[in-house]
């Protein structure tokens, strides 16, 4: 055999491959459509199972309607409404069990043309020149790839400290706007105002590290080449001092709005390092997944 007839027997096999995963997602898109129809058959069975058993209890209501005679018609068309969801209910079970029956099928006609495949490619690595000019450019991208998976690790656990600093930023200032609120409609007084700059103080302390680790993340960034940029702003210590000593309506609005400007400049941040972190955990998805291959 040639090289370019065994190249062609691998290109086959990965065309087979790509079919086979083809009709495989769609079957798995059709057991999901059963399923959702599945559970109004469940509910269909349950009540009609119940009025059965409701109608075999020997309450008051069934005694009349054993005096009255007509017990045995009405129980024969529950039973009779019971038997045709269950039938209904059993086909869809039998249905779902065949589409996975059938799913596990391509999954494993999948599996073993995939190590064919592998077989094959070691084959052509070991009898074939150019195979092993090949062998040799894939070693090559393989260690770009363990390089890039690294860099992609490092970048994921920066970017996740990023985003659970955010988080835990974000209650507390939404903690700190609660009392905020109070304060203003309410008066709270002297004991709000304290309970409000110490969710204030955990805010800026919580932001204070989180700009540090945003600087790291940016740093591990830079490797993966993912830019990333966002101004944090945290509500000024001066305003802190007037609010207390000259607490009115207008300081404690001053703060609220302050801190409202706060939560959604971090909840902005936040979705921001959300998506970015889920791009990441892409990224080194896809990266493993052609290790694999």
């Amino acid at each position: 055999m040639t090289y370019q007839e065994a190249s062609n027997e691998l290109m086959q096999l990965e065309q087979e491959i790509r079919v086979l995963q083809q009709r495989k997602y769609r079957e798995e898109q059709v057991i999901e459509i059963k399923k959702r129809e599945l559970e109004k058959y469940t509910d269909d069975l349950y009540k009609e199972h119940y009025d059965v058993k409701q109608l075999e209890k020997n309450s008051i209501g069934t005694l009349l309607k054993k005096i009255s005679g007509n017990y045995q018609k009405e129980y024969e068309k529950e039973m009779n409404e019971y038997l045709i969801a269950k039938a209904k209910y059993d086909e869809f079970i039998i249905m779902i069990e065949d589409l996975h029956s059938e799913v596990n099928r391509y999954r494993n006609e999948i599996f073993h043309k995939e190590q064919e495949i592998k077989r094959k490619k070691q084959d052509i690595r070991n009898n074939y020149p150019e195979g092993m000019e090949i062998a040799k450019k894939e070693e090559e991208l393989r260690k770009k790839l363990y390089s890039q998976k690294k860099e992609l690790e490092e970048a994921i656990t920066a970017t996740n400290r990023v985003y659970e600093l955010t988080k835990d930023a974000l209650e507390q200032y939404k903690s700190a706007k609660s009392w905020a609120t109070y304060d203003t409609f309410f008066n709270g007084g002297l004991i709000s105002d304290l309970i409000k700059y110490n969710k204030i103080d955990n805010a800026v302390e919580i932001v204070s590290q989180l700009q540090s680790a945003t600087d790291r993340m940016n740093k591990e960034l830079k490797d993966v080449k993912v830019a990333f940029d966002s101004n944090l702003n945290q509500i000024d210590g001066s305003t802190r001092f007037f609010d207390i000593a000259f607490d009115n309506i207008f300081t404690d609005w001053s703060v609220r709005n302050k801190l409202s400007s706060n939560v959604e400049e971090l909840t902005r941040y936040c979705s921001k390092v959300e998506a970015l972190l889920a791009s990441l955990r892409n990224e080194k998805r896809s990266v493993e997944k052609q290790l694999l291959e």
